[in-house]
């Protein structure tokens, strides 16, 4: 196989590899890095949502809830991490700090309490500025054992899109994808380590160091050889074996959530957002967002690895982005 493709590693990578490619996510930071203007931005950017907001939001348990310098900050990140869209960030600082708190907070109980993702979702777009891809970024960090984040470059991994149209139907069926991932992973990993916001991660990383014709990706020739459910021993003789492990245990797909939970209320407020908002995001029945839609750009590549040429996959926008 031709593991610098990444519908490949997508559709036939095992524990090890999305493992290892994990653990490469800096790596692949670093090269997007590398192509901006300001690569401090994305790293300071990338780390306050990875690793600092989780927890911010854990601490306002049963609740959660974005402020509205958080959910700026969060469009920031979309931005910069992603494909910059002028206006985009001006829109969401329209948002009242009352209103913020209000849809968010909402969307969290749909989530949480119903376990609704199209409601939670919808409660979000009542947000000036925020479309189905947002709303997964905000959910995304509110519960990463349930939620992955809408990238671009995940979407081009899995092979049946053609198209990003940024809808709500193409965002539940790309949960229900990395949800199937994450099922896959943790059965032959006889573990629940995998969750959907850390195989988005991995895809994404896979995508860009891919991109980039990284080194790194060589070694997952080597890791798909070796079965994930198999473990290594050294014999009497020196050489290594390997013994298959008991493929009987279940795992459930999840995480355990980041920070501690504290009991926090907060005041409750009319709804502030308006019909005449000033976004792009349409109803529910598969009509596109604010986000503008991009299309596959298929390119051959060459590949060192004596496999057929194989197809790589592109991001080119589509439509004009937004004047500000």
């Amino acid at each position: 196989m031709n593991w610098l493709d990444s519908r490949v590693f997508y559709e036939h990578g095992n524990c090890r590899q999305y493992d290892y490619i994990l653990n490469h996510y800096s790596d692949a930071l670093d090269l997007k890095c590398e192509a901006k203007k300001k690569p401090a931005e994305l790293k300071k950017l990338d780390n306050w949502f990875q690793k600092e907001l989780p927890g911010i939001l854990s601490e306002r348990l049963p609740d959660k809830y974005f402020s509205h310098d958080e959910i700026v900050q969060c469009m920031r990140w979309k931005l910069v991490r992603g494909k910059f869209r002028p206006g985009l960030k001006e829109l969401v600082q329209m948002n009242t700090p009352r209103v913020v708190l209000n849809e968010t907070k909402k969307a969290y109980r749909q989530l949480t309490k119903k376990d609704d993702l199209q409601s939670a979702i919808q409660a979000l777009s009542n947000l000036k500025g925020v479309g189905p891809a947002f709303a997964s970024a905000i959910l995304a960090a509110m519960a990463p054992e349930k939620i992955p984040f809408m990238a671009d470059e995940c979407l081009m991994a899995i092979s049946d899109v053609g198209s990003i149209d940024y809808t709500v139907k193409e965002y539940l069926q790309f949960v229900e994808q990395m949800v199937a991932v994450c099922e896959r992973l943790n059965k032959q990993a006889g573990s629940d380590s995998w969750n959907p916001h850390r195989v988005e991660m991995a895809l994404w990383a896979h995508y860009v160091l891919a991109d980039a014709s990284s080194p790194i990706l060589n070694e997952l020739d080597e890791l798909a050889k070796v079965s994930p459910l198999s473990q290594e021993k050294v014999n009497g003789n020196g050489t290594t074996v390997f013994e298959e492990e008991d493929d009987s245990r279940s795992s459930v797909p999840g995480a355990e959530e980041n920070g501690t939970a504290e009991a926090s209320s907060a005041s409750s407020v009319d709804d502030e957002s308006s019909s005449d908002d000033i976004h792009a995001v349409k109803d529910l029945n598969g009509e596109t967002s604010n986000d503008s839609g991009v299309k596959r750009d298929e390119v051959v590549v060459e590949c060192d690895s004596g496999e057929p040429e194989t197809k790589r996959v592109r991001l080119e926008e589509d439509v004009p982005p937004p004047v500000a």
